[in-house]
């Protein structure tokens, strides 16, 4: 997913003929986006990262998600990160956001929801404490995992003009 979402940068720079991006995702996309800034070749026209609900490590998150849906963790959960690491290459246990979000140089705003049951909010604070980028936080009260915008619009919205307005 990480070289799936430089590639389309790429392409919306191109075609709107413009020098900076802003990119962003949501859970999963949250995570992808964090590791591929994390990388020292990452694009320096992406100007910000916005994540909502972005997960500490893809094996909690996971978990939870499993225990939510009264599924089997083991031996389960281990064989789709098997399947992945045979599709992808990618080791999805050494993949943690947390474990990489220090080394992230681009601003970045993190919204998060209290009610959040797979991206935990203590995990939150502790991928915003870890990263040294310019930062802010953002929490909602309303919405639970993948849902913040639907219940918070005018709050997401405008968290995010108002970030990008403080660091551009």
């Amino acid at each position: 997913e990480c070289q799936i979402h430089e590639n389309y940068k790429e392409m919306v720079l191109k075609a709107k003929d413009t020098d900076s991006a802003i990119t962003g995702g949501i859970c999963v996309g949250g995570a992808a986006v964090v590791l591929a800034a994390a990388k020292p070749d990452f694009p320096a026209y992406v100007s910000h990262l916005v994540v909502e609900g972005l997960f500490a490590t893809f094996l909690e998150s996971f978990k939870l998600h499993m225990k939510a849906e009264k599924r089997p963790i083991f031996p389960v959960l281990y064989e789709i990160f098997w399947a992945a690491r045979l599709e992808s290459g990618m080791k999805i246990r050494e993949a943690r956001p947390i474990r990489v979000i220090g080394k992230v140089k681009t601003p970045i705003l993190f919204l998060h929801g209290r009610k959040d049951a797979f991206s935990l909010p203590k995990r939150a604070e502790e991928l915003y404490a870890a990263c040294n980028a310019p930062k802010e936080l953002v929490w909602m009260d309303e919405g639970s995992h993948s849902h913040l915008r639907i219940n918070n619009q005018e709050l997401y919205d405008g968290s995010i003009k108002a970030f990008l307005q403080k660091t551009f």
